[in-house]
């Protein structure tokens, strides 16, 4: 067992005034992880750091975060820097899904790695999570969590290293097309059930959204970084992206999950008539998930409204909602 030492929690309220308790505990830089949060404000912030004491002086600068109310210190002298980001990561995937806060957190490009005696060490993030809940921060177990739908589909989801190299390569290519005169392309990204598409999907929106929202954004992953700061400053200020899901079941799921995210809303979900028939012109971004449940009009019952889009868009009657979404997209479309 390589636990010579228990995980503590130091709690202190977060006012300037009380730093000076956390300088006295970690005189000696170590890595460690922290949750900032306000529970009557519902929000909150997850960070790691191996120099907490600069660290919360340069969260108190920031207005979003000095609104917050008490900060949580997790620390043990066996884990490492491979150790905290790994629990950075699990902690800010399940307590998103718990819904007690609407993270501050952008999903800045963490993907899957492995170190030494992890399996380890992640039965003991389980042990920290029964801590947090002791302490009234979290409120469901993990079990539970790991069944909720805002758990499956969370943007802040750690990609393994086949989704990261996706989302990477979509960004370059995407980076290549602002820079061509507004090069419009379709992305097709080919898995089986299970493969993690929706998580793909879901995670990239979020990563542009949180990019575009805040100038001071930045990637932990230098890859994805170096192609967002282009990308974003290349595409419309009035950023709009759609996430169309054509089965009306998953749809309503994904519209719970966006609401439960900071940065996403639920308005971001979109049927394929939805598309057609928005007025407001085009989109920067289209993303369609589950894209081979599009329909063709000789698979329809009843023709009304798939006619009607049809002619709104200026297609002939054998136009697909694929059609439709090409027609509605400038730059890029992404179908999953």
């Amino acid at each position: 067992m390589i636990f010579k030492q228990e995980t503590q929690i130091l709690k202190c309220t977060f006012e300037k005034e009380h730093f000076s308790k956390v300088k006295a505990a970690f005189k000696d830089r170590w890595p460690v992880v922290y949750i900032i949060e306000d529970d009557e404000k519902g929000q909150a912030y997850i960070g790691e750091s191996t120099n907490i004491c600069t660290r919360i002086c340069d969260h108190w600068n920031n207005t979003e975060r000095r609104a917050l109310k008490n900060i949580y210190i997790i620390f043990n002298k066996v884990f490492n820097k491979s150790v905290i980001l790994d629990l950075e990561a699990f902690l800010i995937g399940y307590i998103v899904a718990d819904g007690k806060y609407r993270l501050q957190n952008g999903n800045g490009g963490q993907h899957v790695h492995n170190y030494y005696l992890r399996d380890e060490y992640q039965r003991e993030f389980r042990h920290i999570w029964q801590l947090l809940q002791d302490e009234g921060v979290v409120r469901h177990g993990i079990t539970l969590l790991e069944n909720q739908d805002l758990f499956k589909y969370s943007p802040y989801k750690i990609l393994n290293l086949d989704q990261f190299n996706v989302a990477v390569q979509i960004l370059t290519d995407l980076k290549y097309d602002l820079g061509n005169n507004n090069q419009s392309r379709s992305f097709i990204i080919d898995g089986g059930a299970g493969t993690g598409k929706s998580i793909l999907g879901i995670y990239l929106l979020k990563l542009l959204i949180d990019a575009k929202s805040s100038p001071a954004w930045t990637a932990e992953e230098e890859a994805l970084d170096e192609n967002l700061s282009y990308i974003i400053g290349h595409l419309s200020p009035n950023l709009r992206v759609g996430y169309v899901v054509p089965t009306q079941s998953f749809r309503e799921t994904l519209k719970k999950v966006f609401d439960g995210i900071q940065g996403l809303d639920s308005k971001m979900v979109l049927s394929p008539e939805d598309v057609a028939n928005s007025g407001e012109g085009l989109y920067d971004l289209l993303i369609v998930d589950e894209s081979h449940r599009l329909r063709r009009r000789r698979a329809l019952f009843n023709y009304g409204s798939y006619d009607k889009a049809n002619k709104a868009l200026e297609l002939d009657e054998e136009a697909t909602e694929l059609d439709w979404i090409l027609k509605k997209k400038p730059v890029s479309a992404i179908l999953l």
